[in-house]
């Protein structure tokens, strides 16, 4: 089902769920946002079996690293060879105030998943095949001006339905219609 405003039901409801499940488990969630690319100078499959491994190796970091988190991806498609990711993830707020180390850690498993790190490669490798890992932080619009990526909803704020309304919209971009 679409709604007149060109969103996905099905995706804003998902969304939805997981902002309520996120609020009642942490009381202070706070949303990060990435999109997983692919490198443009070679074609990959049409499928979901990258992204599902690379959530399966950041869940596994993440809360190896003592975070829980939720999350929702969903696939896009433009005009690239390659179809890309974007992702929400929405951390307790009393654990983590800042995007940068979760990006980090998705730079490297998203250039390991890719297969851009040798096995057993040494740290130097690891950085230089993490720059090429594209992993868009969200901290700049599509025309490269600063935007805003870390989000809070506080259940305690005095402006808690702000919160909420604004990380709703901020992840109804996920639902988008069209592309």
């Amino acid at each position: 089902l679409e709604y007149p405003d060109g969103s996905l039901s099905q995706i804003l409801d998902r969304g939805l769920a997981l902002m309520n499940a996120a609020i009642h488990r942490f009381r202070r969630a706070f949303f990060v946002r990435m999109d997983l690319k692919f490198p443009e100078d070679r074609h990959f499959l049409p499928n979901n079996d990258l992204i599902r491994l690379f959530m399966e190796e950041f869940r596994l970091e993440r809360m190896t690293a003592g975070y829980d988190f939720f999350y929702l991806w969903v696939w896009e498609q433009n005009d690239s060879i390659n179809h890309h990711y974007h992702c929400c993830f929405v951390f307790n707020k009393n654990r983590t105030q800042s995007i940068y180390g979760h990006v980090r850690a998705a730079r490297k498993i998203w250039a390991r998943v890719l297969g851009l790190v040798p096995p057993n490669a040494k740290k130097e490798v690891v950085k230089k095949a993490m720059k090429k890992a594209p992993v868009w932080d969200c901290t700049k619009n599509k025309y490269g001006e600063p935007q805003k990526n870390g989000l809070e909803i506080d259940v305690n704020a005095p402006d808690y339905e702000q919160q909420y309304d604004t990380c709703f919209h901020w992840l109804s971009y996920l639902a988008k219609v069209s592309t």
